[in-house]
């Protein structure tokens, strides 16, 4: 979010996260942003090194040296580097670090145990996996292609389910708009479709006011079952429902 005096009209504003921003309005934003990913980084390094048991290894790149000497903290291992330079542990010869004593090589030889090379290690059955396929639509090309007729029925059945009455379509075709499932192009053509649709003699008494429409309602049977019709109609002692 941004108070600058014409940007704070905006709700939010997407924006690239790039050190450029220090040179923008934006520049405070980036900047609180920047300090949480620094501390996000640092809780992850302190789990890192507080959950291992026996031995931890710890192999950061080597950090970026300065013509000054001093070193560009461009990432979480040079942080680390820089901390232990002050410590005097580091070997600038290896550029390592090492404390205690390999656990391994303090064991006997009988107690020291097999271990199996695996040339590879499946973590999952390719047959199984689950594919999910996603459907979308670039409303910024202009050349994109119409929906298939399964599509088409998926979303008038989600801009029906916000129509109770006649005068719902305009409503219910800007919460579509809204909701990115139709483009400001076709709220049009949209409206005018549903509107034939409602229009038709027989469907017309389903959106007449004189009814009391519930839409998307589970119906509870005994025994457990149930079903989901799309509208449940009740008009007097008479309730229709339509699937």
């Amino acid at each position: 979010m941004n108070n600058e005096q014409g940007f704070n009209q905006l709700d939010y504003a997407p924006l690239n996260y790039s050190s450029k921003l220090t040179n923008t309005i934006f520049k405070k934003d980036y900047l609180d942003e920047h300090l949480k990913a620094y501390i996000d980084n640092l809780n992850l390094l302190y789990v890192a090194l507080t959950r291992a048991k026996t031995e931890l290894y710890v192999r950061p790149y080597s950090p970026k040296i300065n013509k000054d000497g001093s070193i560009s903290m461009s990432d979480i291992g040079a942080f680390i580097y820089s901390v232990l330079a002050e410590t005097e542990l580091v070997d600038n010869a290896t550029m390592q670090v090492a404390l205690g004593e390999n656990s391994v090589s303090l064991q006997k030889p009988e107690q020291v145990r097999l271990l199996l090379l695996f040339q590879n290690y499946p973590v999952f059955q390719p047959g199984e996996r689950i594919s999910i396929k996603y459907k979308f639509r670039d409303y910024t090309e202009p050349q994109q292609a119409s929906l298939s007729a399964i599509d088409e029925g998926k979303l008038l059945h989600e801009i029906f389910k916000h129509i109770r009455y006649a005068g719902d379509v305009s409503q219910a075709v800007q919460q579509a708009y809204l909701e990115g499932l139709i483009s400001i192009r076709e709220k049009e053509a949209y409206c005018a479709k549903i509107e034939a649709y409602i229009s038709n003699p027989q469907a017309s008494e389903w959106f007449g006011p004189e009814n009391n429409i519930m839409n998307e309602r589970d119906i509870l049977f005994p025994g457990g079952r149930k079903t989901r019709p799309d509208r449940i109609i009740f008009n007097g002692s008479v309730v229709r429902h339509r699937l």
